[in-house]
């Protein structure tokens, strides 16, 4: 299983909006597990491709479900 640990960068408004936190590790995005080190970059295309997507993080040990309205946070303006 692999994992992937995020972070800001340029956008934190949108993450924070997303109710991501820095170093967050994304163990799934709906309902898959990231297998690879390609994880990350099927984080991001899952993302760009469903309006409404479930990510689960472990957070301070635990792990949480994350409900991400995409369409909404790309919409424009609404950084």
């Amino acid at each position: 299983l692999f994992r992937s640990r995020v972070y800001p960068g340029e956008r934190a408004e949108l993450f924070k909006r997303a109710g991501l936190q820095a170093g967050d590790l994304v163990v799934e995005v709906n309902g898959q597990p990231l297998a690879s080190e390609t994880g990350a970059a099927q984080f991001a295309q899952t993302l760009s491709s469903s309006p409404i997507s479930t990510l689960r993080v472990e957070r301070g040990g635990r792990l949480e479900e994350l409900r991400v309205d995409v369409a909404r946070l790309m919409a424009p303006g609404a950084e």
